[in-house]
């Protein structure tokens, strides 16, 4: 006689008061001395919940890594604009200048390039 698989299904729209009814899948394979077909399986399940989760994680640290990438951007888009507004309102009246910006804004440029860099 051919083994009967020890999981168990939820059927929410059973007639009967039971909710979950025994899996009807023939076993494939024996855990302790439990018998399992290739869903209820814990081993496997456990392989598919942890490949499942790692996924989840890359997807959740590219969001974050996503996000920051556009907060920097938008600092460095500020500090560009800082960086006009200053040299129209001084008229580049600075003694020292890289690249026609002022040191102070041009060390806040490239303070964000790096850590765009980073990521």
């Amino acid at each position: 006689m051919k083994q009967q698989c020890e999981g168990t299904v939820y059927r929410p729209n059973n007639p009967m008061l039971h909710r979950t009814v025994p899996c009807t899948n023939p076993a494939k394979v024996q855990r302790g001395e439990k018998w399992y077909c290739g869903v209820h399986d814990p081993q496997k399940r456990e392989e598919r919940n942890q490949a499942f989760y790692a996924r989840l994680d890359a997807e959740q640290k590219e969001r974050e890594r996503e996000t920051r990438r556009k907060e920097l951007l938008e600092e460095l888009m500020q500090a560009a604009q800082a960086a006009v507004a200053d040299a129209e309102l001084f008229e580049n009246d600075y003694e020292e200048e890289v690249m026609g910006v002022p040191p102070h804004l041009f060390a806040k440029l490239q303070d964000t390039l790096d850590r765009l860099e980073i990521l």
